[in-house]
């Protein structure tokens, strides 16, 4: 007798046993493939908000710990303290956990153009009710109609990386021309981009020079004389004076639908705040940080001059650090290494700065999908171990009731591994319309069961999440390349716990090994035996 026909026999011949192996394989099979789906669908989640959930670390200083180890005021801290310097960025900058960074240097400048400010608009038919429109219209109103002489006045952004905005948060579009390259910010090269806003509102154009003022005005001077805003182009004001030349080379759009549930959240930052940083993302000029660098040094080097009377003018502000102010961000690869890169990252920065992150509106989305990984872990864990115990020993019962049998065959002088193969291909073939079956099952049970959970924790810890405040120092990054906090609603949407070649892959491999594993421990236990000793 063959024995592809030894193997159909025997499974025909003891169906309440078989149908016992092949529904312990099913029920243990369900639960593993339940815990793999989990686990892939939690993945996919993951990978599907990772672009809208950038973990963003900035340079900030710990102004508490450096007040406490000054033993000065919190307010006069960072008059004491050393920035870090562009290498002390960059060596953060190159650690393993950062996708991307920029180091970024801040400086206002003047217009000799007469330049104009962008401002954002609103679209008053979607803001919510319950908002005061009078307190809305009344700010808006004050940024534009603020004097001529002080809209004239620019903030800079000079940065380290041809990336001007390109963090991943799908905000910025380039409309026209081109962004820097890498060496263009290395060599200092004059040029500029600005957005569309910025450039409409003053006729400017790809390939047009714009002229900004680096100016050094005696404060002191101004302050006895009582002069007001209009003066500051008055040349007897004036410590230091440049004039810079800069060429367009692209124009961007941003594209930024207006955070109308800031406005309307008594938490958040305030329709100030939210108008004037947003306004500020359209009025940016971008150009090298080497540039940056030295507009800001040229400033500080006409303010020593002037420095003690300054001091007298303003007791306690302290006199400004040596070095260059510069900002940074860090955009990770994996939000759990966070607190890991903060740790490395604060041992390579100056004193007391360190990297803060400013990217938790999203952390309970996170704590809820490592909340069901946790479980999905435990259950996957526990069924591998299970079906293995369980299958072995009801294996090795089955073949203990079989052992006249097998120790015939092997008495009749049929090899080891005949005996070995049949048994393996009778436990195979249950075991596999069982795992077949099991794989369906397991994962249109857990995407009810899990995505059930999932929401709960969702909801969960969004409740008892405390609420982020973000500097105002800050805002306007944030505004940039922080997506605000994404729904229940939004997370579950991406959630699929549907089968993939990956999903299917995984759970064939681990559950044929499980029974591979069981079925071999229960034969070696058996065969190892001689023919005699099996049937005594």
């Amino acid at each position: 007798m063959s024995l592809f026909k030894r193997v159909i026999i025997n499974i025909i011949r003891q169906p309440g046993k078989n149908g016992l192996l092949f529904a312990l394989i099913f029920i243990l099979g369900i639960a593993l493939s339940g815990a793999i789906s989990v686990r892939h669908a939690i993945y996919n989640t993951e990978e599907s908000l990772m672009m809208r959930l950038p973990t963003i670390s900035m340079l900030d200083l710990n102004e508490a710990a450096a007040a406490r180890d000054a033993g000065i005021p919190m307010h006069e801290v960072n008059w004491h303290q050393d920035r870090p310097t562009i290498e002390d960025i960059s060596a953060v900058g190159n650690l393993s956990y950062v996708r991307r960074y920029n180091a970024m240097i801040e400086p206002w400048v003047w217009s000799s153009q007469n330049l104009m400010w962008a401002y954002a608009d609103i679209d008053y038919e979607r803001v919510p009710p319950g908002t005061s429109l009078m307190e809305l219209e009344s700010i808006i109103g004050g940024l534009s109609s603020l004097p001529d002489v002080y809209v004239e006045l620019f903030p800079i952004k000079g940065i380290s990386s041809p990336d001007i905005i390109k963090v991943d948060s799908g905000r910025f579009t380039l409309v026209e021309g081109r962004t820097f390259t890498q060496e263009e910010i290395d060599n200092g090269d004059m040029m500029v981009v600005v957005s569309r806003g910025f450039a409409e509102v003053n006729q400017l154009t790809i390939g047009g020079i714009i002229e900004l003022e680096n100016t050094v005005h005696n404060i002191p001077k101004m302050t006895a004389e009582g002069v007001s805003l209009e003066y500051y182009h008055e040349e007897r004001f004036f410590l230091a004076y440049q004039v810079l030349e800069f060429e367009i080379i692209g124009i961007f759009d941003i594209c930024l639908d207006f955070i109308y549930e800031t406005l309307l959240s008594p938490q958040g930052w305030g329709f100030g705040n939210t108008l004037f940083s947003l306004s500020r993302l359209y009025n940016y000029i971008y150009m090298p940080i080497q540039i940056a660098e030295d507009i800001a040094n040229f400033q500080r080097e006409g303010f020593r001059e002037i420095q003690d009377e300054i001091d007298l003018l303003f007791p306690g502000q302290g006199r400004p650090a040596e070095n260059t102010p510069i900002t940074a961000f860090f955009v990770l690869h994996d939000p759990r290494d966070l607190e890991s890169f903060s740790e490395i990252a604060t041992e390579l920065l100056p004193g007391f700065w360190e990297v803060a992150d400013f990217g938790e509106a999203n952390h309970s989305i996170i704590s809820a999908m490592d909340t069901l990984t946790q479980i999905a872990n435990i259950i996957q864990w526990a069924a591998v171990i299970a079906a293995i115990i369980v299958l072995t020993l009801i294996i090795i019962l089955f073949l203990r009731d079989r052992r006249h049998e097998i120790g015939i065959y092997m008495a009749l002088g049929d090899k080891k591994r005949n005996v070995i193969t049949q048994i393996l291909a009778e436990v195979g073939l249950i075991a596999a319309l069982a795992i077949i079956l099991s794989l369906f099952v397991g994962n249109a049970l857990s995407n009810s069961i899990s995505r059930s959970m999932f929401e709960q924790s969702l909801i969960y810890q969004m409740e008892k999440a405390d609420e982020i405040r973000i500097p105002f120092h800050h805002f306007d990054v944030m505004l940039l390349f922080n997506p605000g906090e994404i729904t229940v609603e939004e997370t579950m949407a991406v959630y699929d716990v549907s089968l993939d070649a990956n999903t299917v892959v995984l759970f064939l491999l681990i559950g044929s090994g499980v029974v591979l594993s069981s079925a071999l421990i229960s034969v070696l236990y058996i065969v190892k035996m001689e023919p005699k000793e099996i049937l005594m």
